[in-house]
């Protein structure tokens, strides 16, 4: 399965398009530093996602959220692999609710 998220959202399986149904939410995606030092690759970025206007979205989800994003990789025989991915949200944590 592939599953493309920069550019328009794509999804494919077993050679064709998988349908995704429903508007998409805008995606944007920018690497602000990458450091490599041998089997090691630190990658920070920032990144946006915004509902169009007639989406559906899940209960409690914001209509626009931003934050930034740590991957940490490793090289292992000539691939390199996803060692550790951290993402945050710019948006505080919802306060609880009163208690009656």
């Amino acid at each position: 399965m592939w599953i493309r998220i920069l550019g328009a959202l794509e999804a494919e399986a077993d050679g064709g398009p998988l349908p995704l149904g429903g508007p998409v939410p805008r995606r944007l995606l920018a690497a602000l530093t990458l450091g490599a030092s041998g089997p090691m690759a630190v990658d920070l970025g920032r990144w946006q996602f915004a509902w169009p206007a007639a989406a559906k979205r899940p209960p409690g989800a914001p209509a626009v959220d931003s934050g930034k994003y740590i991957v940490r990789w490793v090289n292992d025989s000539g691939h390199w692999l996803m060692a550790q991915d951290i993402w945050n949200s710019d948006l505080g944590m919802p306060l609880p609710a009163p208690h009656k």
